[in-house]
């Protein structure tokens, strides 16, 4: 079998060209995009600044912020008291990952020598002491979600998470109502 050159392709002397429509309407897409972003990101971190129960044009201290998202724990926390839930602490560093479909982040004991898998829901341990008889249980605590970091996802989210056993999603929506009505 013998071998057969191959024809050189010579682009010296070539100069690639770009209409000027076309650079045009390249530049116009990317400045709409760019400003579209920036836009994105200013609303989202105005929103992120101020909670949802302040009109945007109050501006708040740290202080401030703290002072509210503690009201809301603990409004939050007595209100699910008051209808018979038990608060539960669950682990939030464990040997095994579970309770949500997300990617959990990692961490090291250097004590155990082990990796240990931070929490990303704490439903296993709600549903564990659902099965061993409690029939009403909530938690509010730190998750860490290992997604990725924009203007949406944050890794630690602080939630509410609760169970309540031999009811239907009727009896969670009326739960809620009432929550969000303020009681």
């Amino acid at each position: 079998m013998a071998l057969v050159p191959r024809p050189e392709v010579n682009v010296y002397g070539c100069e690639p060209k770009l209409s000027k429509n076309k650079l045009k309407r390249h530049l116009n897409i990317e400045e709409k995009v760019a400003e579209k972003d920036a836009k994105k990101k200013e609303l989202r971190e105005e929103q992120l600044a101020r909670p949802m129960l302040l009109p945007p044009t109050t501006p708040l201290t740290t202080m401030q912020k703290c002072i509210i998202c503690s009201k809301i724990i603990t409004f939050i926390s007595s209100f699910l008291r008051e209808l018979g839930f038990l608060e539960i602490e669950t682990p939030i560093m464990n040997t095994i990952s579970g309770g949500a479909v997300t990617k959990p982040f990692i961490t090291y004991h250097n004590e155990l020598d082990m990796n240990l898998f931070m929490r990303v829901a704490p439903e296993l341990y709600h549903k564990m002491l659902m099965a061993g008889g409690i029939d009403r249980v909530y938690e509010t605590g730190c998750q860490f979600w290992n997604e990725g970091i924009d203007l949406t996802p944050n890794p630690k989210v602080t939630t509410c998470e609760f169970y309540i056993a031999y009811t239907s999603y009727h009896d969670l929506m009326e739960i809620m109502e009432k929550l969000f009505r303020g009681w």
